[in-house]
């Protein structure tokens, strides 16, 4: 029997550096899900959007 491990982690750049931040992130997809047993490994901006009210940081991660 095998196992998932789902991982969350949000980010919140230091002012002016999202962008750059972002990139740097999304650089790491690829080397990520070469690694055995990665599944998925996908960096998210937040969008804003009145059905989804509340405070979170702009930059997330989810990794299977």
């Amino acid at each position: 029997m095998s196992s998932k491990v789902y991982c969350i982690a949000q980010f919140l750049p230091k002012e002016g550096q999202e962008a750059a931040l972002f990139k740097i992130l999304q650089n790491l997809e690829p080397n990520s899900t070469r690694e055995d047993g990665c599944i998925q490994y996908t960096v998210t901006r937040q969008l804003a959007s009145p059905y989804a009210e509340g405070k979170s940081f702009p930059i997330a991660f989810n990794e299977i």
